[in-house]
């Protein structure tokens, strides 16, 4: 079992779509479903029944497998958080504020091909500082 079959798994479960978790891990619907499927082969069940061409819907070990790697993931997260405060890292939201005409000389230029949910004037972003 791989860290990113669990990854994949845990997405299509949630969003009921290869294509859909495929976009949210960066990976081809093709490429995940076939993850899937060796994660099922060596589990020996089926954790996806396939309902026609485009929906999934999880087997009762597909609803164990899931709470599982719910758990891991996390247990993961919690581990990462935790080892960061080890090592004294600050994490937390930053948002940066400009007037209109300063923000627009300064800010990178976007093509009109730049799709509008990537044009907000603000954006969260998580930063890491080390204290000493």
């Amino acid at each position: 079992m791989e860290w990113q079959q669990i990854v994949g798994f845990y997405h299509a479960a949630r969003l009921r779509s290869f294509t859909k978790a495929g976009e949210a891990t960066f990976r081809t619907q093709s490429a995940l479903s076939q993850q899937i499927k060796a994660l099922e082969s060596e589990l020996g069940c089926l954790l996806f029944e396939r309902i026609g061409k485009r929906r999934l819907q999880l087997t009762p070990a597909g609803e164990k497998f899931f709470r599982f790697a719910e758990l891991v993931l996390t247990a993961y997260d919690g581990l990462k958080d935790e080892l960061g405060e080890l090592m004294g890292l600050a994490k937390g939201q930053l948002t940066i504020a400009a007037p209109s005409l300063p923000s627009t000389t300064f800010s990178p230029r976007r093509s009109k091909s730049t799709p509008a949910s990537s044009r907000r004037s603000s954006s969260p972003c998580l930063i890491a500082t080390r204290t000493r």
